[in-house]
């Protein structure tokens, strides 16, 4: 950092080159001056970066991929992995290829390493979250922002996997009616 003698030295940078053209480049806060403690860079042979770690200074972390065919300062990226230091996670994926019904989702486990709730945007801007017990779907809470459907809301309980059907479910129209089955 500069400002240390050779016996005191604490450092803040360290950049790692590979043979087959990729690289890394760490950056540590040692002075403690920002949130986290760690970030790090991995770039790809042409330069791009294609993950970013991140280690705060609560113990949490995050693992954030990308496609590795963007400049920095247009990333797309494809994933977001949040670890908290208690063990649960947040899982996050982005529908970069437009593949699915959803442009993004994120899953969160629990110390146990158990899915407790996803949630997420499908491609018409209505967004969802499911909420799970014993690894099995138990609510679901469905929204409509964009006014896209005839609904501004659902909800759904007691899914029964082996009917595959919802045994109860409310929803509130747009003209503000509200049909409970």
């Amino acid at each position: 950092d500069g400002t240390h003698a050779d016996s005191a030295l604490v450092m803040t940078y360290d950049r790692k080159y590979y043979t087959d053209g990729k690289s890394e480049a760490s950056f540590f806060d040692y002075a403690n001056t920002a949130s986290w403690a760690k970030h790090t860079d991995y770039r790809n042979a042409a330069g791009f970066i294609t993950t970013q770690t991140q280690t705060y200074d609560n113990g949490d972390s995050y693992n954030k991929g990308y496609d590795g065919t963007h400049l920095d300062s247009a990333l797309i990226m494809l994933n977001d992995y949040q670890y908290h230091k208690e063990g649960s996670k947040d899982l996050s994926y982005f529908d970069v290829a437009n593949q699915y019904s959803w442009k993004q989702r994120t899953d969160h486990y629990n110390t146990l390493g158990v899915m407790t709730s996803a949630n997420g945007t499908y491609d018409d801007t209505t967004t969802w979250l499911n909420t799970y017990l014993n690894s099995a779907i138990n609510t679901r809470l469905l929204s409509d922002p964009g006014n896209i459907a005839a609904w501004s809301s659902q909800s759904y309980t007691d899914f029964n996997p082996v009917t595959n059907q919802w045994a109860h479910s409310v929803t509130t129209y747009d003209n503000g009616m509200i049909v409970r089955v």
